[in-house]
């Protein structure tokens, strides 16, 4: 097993490029992004940076994702896939990203449906579309249901997110979406408090998101997201030398505390 640092003083020079280009990218043309913890941070912050190697870029969902106003002008929706595409062709240009759904309800942007992903992705008008395919309502760990998560088949990468911010916290529908079935997963009791490894079950665990089964399919990266200082980043290791143990290739410890950072890579 290897392991490879950032240095320190790399950390804020090349946090814009890290991350899309430690993942390269731009082998995987469509990107689901599962899990919980700062999925729409990653999402967004990968459009940033593969815009800035100029690549059109596609954020989009096939659950729900919250609506950043301040995107508006990069937006678009229809409940039919030839007007939406419409839309998109019209708009798509190199460097910059678009944000693709059938409508907005309560905040949220309604996803589209898999099918129109792998459409989208066959006609190529798009370097990059990234996929939220998993809800969490804003908690930084969940357990999915049998329908969850809704993965694309074009999809070529799954990145699945967890949030380190839930370590030490009880368990409790405050911290945790979907509680009784993280329950099933892990054998925690309401209170207890959550430990790494219980992360680490909700991920591998065939009730679960069974990641390993996943990853005979598709590319698997987990990131494991709010390393926020040393203490976590200590946490963060030790749940990321569980995952290459169990035969996953490479995971990324990442934060967006302050500027996004990869703050280390296991693989």
């Amino acid at each position: 097993m290897m392991e490879w640092f950032v240095e320190e003083e790399w950390r804020f020079i090349l946090n814009r490029f890290s991350m899309s280009k430690t993942l390269h990218l731009s082998e995987y043309p469509v990107v689901t992004l599962i899990g919980a913890g700062g999925k729409t941070s990653t999402m967004y912050e990968l459009a940033h940076q593969m815009g800035s190697e100029n690549k059109k870029v596609l954020i989009t969902t096939t659950t729900k994702i919250y609506y950043v106003p301040d995107d508006k002008e990069h937006f678009f929706s229809d409940e039919l896939y030839e007007n939406l595409f419409y839309k998109l062709q019209k708009h798509v240009y190199p460097g910059h990203f678009l944000v693709a759904g059938i409508g907005v309800k309560s905040g949220k942007v309604l996803g589209i449906k898999p099918e129109w992903v792998d459409r989208l992705a066959e006609s190529r008008l798009f370097d990059l579309i990234l996929v939220e395919g998993d809800g969490s309502a804003q908690k930084p760990l969940k357990a999915p249901t049998n329908l969850e998560p809704v993965i694309p088949s074009s999809t070529s990468l799954i990145l699945p997110v967890m949030g380190l911010d839930v370590v030490g916290q009880p368990l409790h529908d405050q911290v945790v979406h979907r509680v009784e079935k993280l329950k099933e997963v892990t054998k925690l009791q309401n209170g207890e408090k959550i430990k790494f490894h219980d992360i680490y079950r909700v991920f591998i665990d065939p009730s679960g998101y069974d990641i390993l089964k996943l990853k005979e399919k598709y590319r698997v990266v987990p990131i494991i997201n709010k390393v926020d200082d040393k203490d976590l980043e200590y946490i963060g290791g030790q749940l990321a030398k569980l995952f290459t143990q169990a035969g996953i290739d490479q995971v990324l410890l990442t934060s967006h505390l302050k500027t996004p950072i990869l703050r280390r890579v296991y693989q």
